[in-house]
């Protein structure tokens, strides 16, 4: 939905005030959303940002600092939150071994 280069869950952090500071006219005469989403989500835009970093970082265990590459879908298939199982899991095994 930001449409950032993303490449760090700080990054969304950084991001926040950016959308969180813009008035409702400002966000719908931005080019917000940049994902392709519509409009209509733009009423998340701010959640998203301030949440997406806690919830990678809190809830999943990435270091703020490691490299991610954020997806909506895996070939013609939307990712729904099994993905993020997924992730918590693989991350988990990754600590476990080192």
């Amino acid at each position: 939905m930001l449409g950032l280069d993303v490449k760090v869950p700080n990054d969304f952090a950084q991001a926040a005030p950016l959308v969180c500071d813009a008035t409702w006219a400002e966000l719908e005469a931005s080019d917000f959303p940049k994902d392709g989403s519509q409009k209509s989500d733009l009423t998340k835009i701010c959640f998203s940002a301030l949440y997406l970093p806690t919830f990678l970082t809190k809830g999943l265990g990435f270091p703020s600092d490691k490299p991610l590459r954020i997806q909506q879908s895996v070939g013609n298939f939307g990712i729904d939150w099994s993905l993020g199982a997924a992730i918590r899991e693989a991350n988990l095994l990754a600590h476990h071994h080192q």
